[in-house]
């Protein structure tokens, strides 16, 4: 009874078991592809008439899926078995006497058991989600391999077409070939792997590539430019006998390699007292790579004070794509000679006499220009024995002010008969090899000054700081047009403010640039002569007052320089504007100033606009490469409140004989050129004074022709850089002539 009832529990559980049946096809849901793996035949090897090396490529990989499918779930045909399971207790009731009863069960069951197996299955719809791998191959199409010439550093990227075919042609290396040369070959995946190596002799193709051998792309050219001096002090100027260098980093942009370039080194400038190479050659740049290219710049001993233009050029010599030519400037220092002198001398034991050991404690000291490597010997007179290591020590470079100590002990022997212990410590330059010989005499048996006793005493303050580094002039910069015009009555402010004394007011990069290089237009292209332009480096609010005047003395600098009915006057201004919050006008920050409270320490452009109108010249010109919006290129000039709208100056304050240029108008942000080293608005203002804005051609450049210049150039060029607007502001009489070269 006990095997029986296992059997029916048994047909219990089978028969809850439901069966799935799949309806059509999987569905994948993501698919991931494992890495390939390649295999590449030549499939045609080059020949003089099909110069291509034709390669096929295939993969293998493992391809990883996640899928659902649509199954039919439907009852188990087992379920019968579970009626018919009722037949036993049936067949116990009919034995034990109960016969209609077990009857009637036994009917029952088999009747039950036949009807579930015969009634039409409907079944339920589901859905089941479940992963699978499997294997994919076949040609590889569309994938970018690489081809590289072995021993030539130079590769180009080929892409398969839609059968794998891989089609390198022997062109591309012709300007490799030489002959009775064979071209070794990588083929590199789109992973970097290499995937075969191969050869090809370049012998039956040798007129081919021979035709070939010129290059049939052009490289684009492009270099940036420094100088330092690394190995001199590293303040960037060169000082006489110092060693600098000029770094060209070279760039090929293009789609062909660069070949045999030329760079050169073409002096602007007195050069006299230096040595340099005036050319060097880069063998080849491929494309997209970079090449950096080192020249030495020695200076000797008659080096001046001063500046070095040098114009650096790199010329490619087969299209004619040279870089577009950079000025690099430097400045120079003359030789200062140092000034080495024995600043204090104490011994340890504070008495030196006979038979004793004294440690003598020497101080040298630098009071006049660099010294480098600085090398130090010590000579003792006879019957003095030097107990130390070495008589001689480096003191390596001692600028203005520095000092070295030097420590060491010493034998007096009775013989010694002097009334004073005479030393000599001998200095020599690393530089220029001068020796310079110190006299040391310290008394015998006498009281002398101990180690702890010596003091260094500091150079006085205000010595010439370092110049800042080198700037690499461009197009603005170079050439500026000299008209040969003489306006020696004119006058001309000039004002850059790059660095402001309050440390949260960011600097403007390129001020002092914008205002050097206009002051040298105002002399070549102008005519006006140097001593009638002032030039306002950094200025403070007194500064600015005392050239444009103020509120109850109008009459400044510039008024007293004027003459009446014969000045032409030019202002020009590089910085920060800012706004007042409360009132929205507009200010000019000068060095001193804190944009918070610029209603009190900055300079009103109205002020400017109304002290100008008192000055009696002939015509009037203001350029302002500023805005006054609070917002600049490197955050805002007022904490915690966003740009602000400023109120436009009224016209009527300026005069029929003023124009004025702004750079921006209401909420705008003045923009930097940083690839061209000036603010936008002043590039383009210069290099419409080169002529690009003369919009005729007959020489005569108005204020209006200048502005529709700007207005045209400067919006779109700060959108394509910045991606923000910037349209500069003309008010005034537009048709003034600015400028009128000599036909």
């Amino acid at each position: 009874m006990r095997t029986i009832g296992y059997i029916m529990a048994g047909l219990m559980l089978a028969s809850c078991a439901a069966h799935y049946r799949p309806l059509g096809e999987p569905e994948v849901l993501r698919s991931e592809k494992g890495k390939p793996e390649y295999s590449m035949e030549v499939v045609e090897e080059p020949t003089p008439s099909s110069p291509e090396l034709v390669l096929q490529v295939k993969a293998r990989w493992q391809v990883e899926e996640e899928c659902k499918q649509k199954f039919l779930k439907v009852r188990n045909k087992l379920n019968s078995l579970w009626f018919l399971s009722g037949v036993y207790p049936g067949v116990q009731l009919y034995k034990s006497g109960k016969v209609v009863l077990g009857r009637d069960i036994i009917a029952l069951s088999a009747l039950m058991a036949i009807g579930y197996l015969a009634w039409p299955e409907k079944g339920t719809t589901v859905w089941k989600e479940f992963a699978r791998e499997r294997a994919e191959e076949g040609p590889v199409a569309g994938e970018k391999f690489t081809v590289e010439l072995v021993g030539e550093d130079y590769a180009l990227d080929y892409y398969t077409d839609d059968r794998g075919m891989l089609r390198v042609g022997m062109a591309d290396f012709a300007p490799f070939y030489e002959k009775g040369k064979i071209f070794s070959f990588k083929v590199l995946s789109p992973e970097g792997e290499v995937l075969k190596e191969l050869s090809v002799d370049t012998g039956p193709l040798g007129k081919f590539l021979a035709r070939r051998k010129k290059f049939r792309f052009p490289p684009d050219l492009h270099m940036s430019v420094s100088f330092s001096d690394e190995r001199g002090n590293h303040d960037y100027v060169l000082d006489a006998y110092e060693e600098g260098e000029v770094k060209l980093v070279v760039e090929n942009r293009g789609k062909g390699m660069a070949s045999d370039l030329e760079v050169r080194l073409v002096p602007l400038s007195d050069v006299q007292h230096l040595t340099f190479p005036e050319k060097r050659t880069i063998s080849r740049i491929l494309p997209g790579r970079k090449e950096t290219v080192s020249m030495p710049i020695k200076a000797d001993g008659g080096l001046g004070t001063g500046e070095v233009r040098l114009r650096v050029e790199v010329l490619e010599p087969y299209f004619g794509a040279d870089a577009e030519p950079m000025v690099l400037r430097f400045r120079t220092r003359e030789y200062v000679p140092p000034k080495l002198v024995l600043y204090d001398k104490a011994v340890e034991e504070g008495w030196i006499e006979p038979r004793k050991v004294a440690n003598i404690s020497l101080v040298v000291q630098n009071r006049g220009g660099p010294a480098y490597g600085v090398k130090a010997r010590l000579s003792l007179p006879a019957n003095v024995r030097f107990l130390g290591e070495s008589q001689e020590w480096e003191f390596g470079d001692m600028g203005p002010g520095g000092w070295k100590r030097v420590d060491f002990p010493i034998y007096i022997s009775p013989r010694y008969r002097g009334k004073d212990l005479e030393l000599k410590l001998f200095l020599t330059d690393g530089r220029t090899g001068k020796t310079t010989s110190l006299d040391v005499s310290l008394p015998m048996k006498q009281r002398v000054t101990t180690p702890k006793e010596i003091a260094i005493k500091p150079l006085e303050e205000g010595r010439e700081r370092y110049a800042p580094p080198p700037e690499v002039s461009v197009d603005v910069d170079m050439e500026i047009p000299a008209t040969g015009l003489s306006n020696p009555d004119a006058v001309a402010v000039v004002v850059g403010v790059k660095d402001y004394s309050n440390p949260s007011i960011p600097p403007v990069e390129y001020a002092l640039r914008d205002a050097e290089v206009f002051r040298e237009y105002l002399v070549s292209t102008f005519g006006l002569s140097p001593e009638n332009i002032i030039f306002l480096r950094n200025p403070t609010k007194a500064e600015l007052e005392s050239v444009f005047g103020t509120r109850e003395s109008p009459r400044g600098r510039l008024y007293n320089y004027v003459k009446p009915g014969a000045s032409d006057v030019f202002v020009f201004y590089s910085g920060h504007g800012a706004p007042d919050p409360e009132t929205r006008t507009a200010y000019l920050v000068p060095y001193d100033a804190d944009p918070n409270y610029i209603r009190i320490n900055g300079y009103p452009l109205s002020l400017l606009y109304d002290n100008l109108s008192h000055i009696p010249a002939r015509r009037k010109f203001v350029f302002l490469d500023a805005c006054f919006s609070g917002t600049t290129e490197r955050g805002m000039l007022l904490r915690g409140i966003s740009g602000i709208m400023v109120e436009p100056v009224e016209v009527g304050r300026i005069d029929e004989r003023t124009v004025v240029f702004t750079a921006a108008s209401g909420d705008e942000v003045a923009t930097w050129y940083e690839e061209k080293k000036h603010g936008l608005f002043t590039y383009f203002f210069l290099k419409g004074l080169k002529g690009e804005a003369d919009s005729n051609g007959d020489g005569r450049l108005t204020a209006g022709e200048l502005a529709g210049y700007l207005k045209d150039e400067v919006p779109y060029m700060a959108r394509r850089l910045k991606g923000r607007e910037q349209h500069p502001e003309v008010k005034g009489n537009l048709g003034m002539v600015l400028l009128e070269r000599r036909r």
